[in-house]
């Protein structure tokens, strides 16, 4: 289980050190080592039960459990922002080619959609999870239903 100040959600700097380690804040023990990064870091971001974590890299993305460190999937390409549905069960991927994509927890696609001319920086679901908006540097904003 991830430590409650551990979930610190979006914006969390990776070291850029190799290998990436998991680090309790208040006194800087280590919680775990995350293997399988070839690059230096840039952003984490948590599940909201903290126990899944996106790690994102140069190189891509790496999907963890927190608890005992393991590789659930290595994307192959670096989204520019990522995002856990409320319940965990999905994440969604914005691209700087203006498209998103949807993942299962097991690394799997679940779908992709085109809609924005120019890359996606904002991205957030809605607080059921059936919705995903998305917001692009074209100045466009879009609604994505989810679930029905």
């Amino acid at each position: 289980m991830c430590p409650t100040s551990m979930r610190l959600g979006r914006g969390v700097q990776l070291p850029w050190r190799m290998p990436k380690r998991l680090q309790q804040v208040s006194d800087g023990s280590l919680i775990q080592t995350l293997d399988g990064h070839t690059r230096p870091g840039e952003e984490a971001v948590f599940s909201a039960d903290g126990e899944l974590l996106v790690s994102k890299v140069r190189d891509g993305m790496g999907l963890w459990t927190v608890s005992y460190g393991g590789q659930i999937h290595m994307f192959e390409y670096p989204g520019i922002n990522v995002v856990f549905s409320p319940d965990g069960s999905t994440l969604a991927v914005a691209n700087y080619n203006g498209s998103i994509a949807l993942y299962s927890t097991d690394g799997s696609l679940l779908a992709e959609r085109d809609g924005h001319a120019s890359t996606v920086r904002g991205i957030v679901f809605s607080p059921n999870g059936g919705i995903l908006f998305t917001a692009s540097i074209d100045g466009t904003v879009r609604v994505w239903m989810i679930k029905p």
